[in-house]
């Protein structure tokens, strides 16, 4: 792909349909042709991508220009990608943009512990309500990220606004726009909910994994019953060791003090007995 003033004049002015038309390229094209435009240009068609595409585009730019457009896209829309790269991927960019911008974006990605939002599965398959339904289809089959038995849909801010299983979107119409096809969402996990919490809902009879969204109904990702069994598992048998440490220390004590009132007392009792005979 080339790019001149005409190209660059429509990339400016209109960055969401220019996101939708350029996302349908492979990762690697795309790199190369955004090392010709402006970081903010970049980042502004960027901000407009499915996430699993912009996170390839990031990991395949250089890493200096990657963090220039990790910047300019803001701390919520950097958490959101972020949250999707691997762990070493996610390290070396935050470790490249500036000290303080880093700072505030590990204060967005840290979700406490017992939440949610710790064990939930970032890196998920999603698509847009817009899409076509042979769009959704060949954009899923492309994707790096993980694919379940239902779809997670998505506005043009990324927030949740539906679901859809696969069967169903693989035997549509390849014409029809996803938002005909798909429902909303009956159960929702926010990412900053107690994990303990939540264990006990009904729709963990039917459904294998849950939607999680932020304060803003980002959607984030998902939560795994199987993961969230395991963490909470994990935790108890945490707090097992931790009381049974607890009662260790405490027998210890309780010994000790044992040992020393053995020790002590007989000897203050003596000295008690021959200030009293002195007496006499």
């Amino acid at each position: 792909m080339t790019i001149n003033n005409l190209s660059e004049y429509f990339l400016q002015e209109h960055p969401r349909e220019s996101a939708q038309v350029l996302e349908h390229f492979p990762s690697d094209i795309l790199v190369r042709y955004f090392e010709v435009l402006p970081v903010a240009v970049v980042a502004n068609l960027i901000r407009y991508f499915l996430p699993s595409q912009a996170v390839a585009c990031l990991g395949g730019m250089e890493i200096g220009r990657a963090a220039s457009v990790i910047e300019q896209l803001g701390t919520d829309s950097s958490a959101r990608l972020l949250r999707r790269m691997k762990g070493r991927d996610q390290v070396t960019l935050l470790n490249a943009v500036s000290s303080g911008y880093a700072q505030r974006l590990r204060s967005v990605l840290r979700y406490p512990l017992g939440t949610v939002g710790q064990h939930m599965s970032p890196n998920i398959f999603i698509a847009l309500a817009s899409m076509l339904a042979s769009e959704a289809i060949n954009a899923a089959r492309s994707a790096s990220s993980e694919l379940h038995g239902d779809i997670f849909i998505v506005d043009n801010d990324q927030r949740l606004v539906g679901v859809i299983d696969v069967k169903n979107l693989v035997f549509a119409s390849p014409e029809i726009e996803v938002n005909k096809i798909m429902n909303i969402p009956d159960m929702v996990l926010n990412a900053r909910t107690n994990l303990d919490s939540v264990k006990d809902h009904p729709k963990w009879q039917f459904k294998e994994a849950l939607p999680v969204v932020d304060h803003k109904n980002i959607f984030v990702g998902i939560l795994k019953r199987s993961v969230m069994f395991d963490a909470l598992s994990t935790d108890q048998n945490q707090n097992r060791r931790d009381d049974n440490v607890m009662d260790t220390m405490m027998e210890v004590a309780d010994l000790f003090w044992d040992i020393c009132t053995n020790i002590v007392l007989p000897q203050t009792e003596t000295r008690a007995e021959g200030r009293q005979d002195d007496r006499k």
